[in-house]
């Protein structure tokens, strides 16, 4: 019982040596003492029964890892997915103009000159619009309690839309 630290484990393992004794071939006159060769099924099957109980320990870790990786994954998706939903919302909403000059921005990766020359307004016009578009987009994120946070990278600025907790 010290091994296994259950009482009916034990006595179910005391069991299955007997049987297992019973069932070997080996005949008593062949042993030395009846008792080392039970010691022996006995000791070979807690170490059995450790080594399943680690396997099957491993086994659950690794489910248990797998699953949760699984459900934050989907729960990101679909996070991912409603918010790509309110910004492309939001953006519909925008006023005509403001909402061309942003799409040919952030969508075609087109510069400032490149969309004034495009829409025939000056590139200060272009700057005005973008303003107005990022300030309607984060009153707009506000009042849906997700912080829009724009980072500048390399000249060109990019979107990362976290929710509040």
């Amino acid at each position: 019982m010290d091994k296994t630290r259950d009482r009916s484990l034990a006595e179910e393992l005391v069991q299955d040596t007997f049987i297992a004794f019973y069932n070997s071939k080996v005949s008593l006159q062949k042993l030395n003492t009846a008792m080392a060769f039970l010691y022996v099924i006995l000791k070979n099957k807690i170490l059995d029964l450790h080594r399943r109980n680690i396997l099957q320990q491993k086994y659950q870790n690794l489910l248990k890892h797998t699953f949760s990786e699984a459900d934050d994954q989907t729960s990101s998706l679909i996070e991912t997915r409603e918010l790509e939903n309110l910004l492309y919302t939001e953006i519909q909403k925008l006023p005509e103009q403001c909402r061309r000059v942003f799409k040919m921005r952030r969508e075609e990766s087109m510069t400032n000159k490149e969309v004034a020359a495009s829409l025939s307004i000056s590139e200060n016009t272009v700057e005005q619009h973008m303003r107005k578009a990022l300030r309607l987009l984060r009153v707009a994120f506000v009042k849906h309690d997700v912080l829009l946070v724009s980072i500048v990278i390399g000249g060109s600025m990019c979107f990362d839309i976290v929710r509040h907790l």
